[in-house]
């Protein structure tokens, strides 16, 4: 009788083991699998794909959404598609519209009141204008012109009155290097590395 017992016991416990076992390479590779997946979408450089969009075309189709003052427009790989994000700010209100690159269809749109710090933001010093600016493929190309990498990301901003392309790159370490460049004369204005 006690070696039916335990005989049902080991069998029980190795039946166990085995679905531990199997379970845990099925996680395994489902982490690898979406680790795969975000690095072959981080590997999607901005710099060798022209979309069909321009930023000119999402800041109207963003206008057409909310009618405010543009104070950030990016554009970056994500999901599967490129994807413009604009950022845009009324008097009681901020906005995030985020537009398919290629076809122009707005995406996702998300809007929150402002808080009171946010409504004595002067609008003027926070607008940004596409007029006079170097094409965003210059600021890549100066951005990646001493790194060995891919863009994944690029913003257009304004911050203590100064505008500017924020160029992220992904170097061959996998570490993400971020390019400020001057949005008028193509100039690096500031370089940040983050480590691992």
């Amino acid at each position: 009788m006690s070696i039916l017992c335990l005989s049902l016991l080991l069998g029980a416990c190795a039946h166990h083991n085995m679905n531990n076992n199997i379970n845990d390479q099925t996680a395994n590779k489902t982490e690898n699998s979406e680790e795969q997946s975000d690095k072959v979408s981080k590997q999607m450089s901005l710099v060798n794909r022209d979309v069909l969009i321009t930023p000119e075309e999402a800041i109207r189709i963003a206008r057409k959404e909310v009618k405010g003052t543009v104070i950030k427009l990016a554009l970056a790989f994500k999901k599967g598609r490129y994807i413009y994000r604009v950022e845009s700010i009324t008097e009681n209100e901020k906005a995030e519209i985020d537009i398919n690159a290629d076809t122009g269809k707005v995406l996702k749109m998300k809007t929150e009141n402002l808080n009171k710090g946010e409504k004595t933001i002067n609008l003027k010093k926070k607008k940004i204008r596409l007029k006079g600016l170097i094409d965003p493929k210059r600021a890549m190309n100066t951005a990646i012109s001493e790194i060995n990498g891919t863009v994944t990301k690029w913003e257009l901003q304004k911050r203590f009155n100064q505008a500017y392309y924020k160029v992220e790159i992904l170097d061959e370490n996998n570490s993400e290097n971020n390019k400020k460049i001057n949005n008028q004369t193509g100039d690096i204005i500031e370089v940040k590395k983050e480590d691992d």
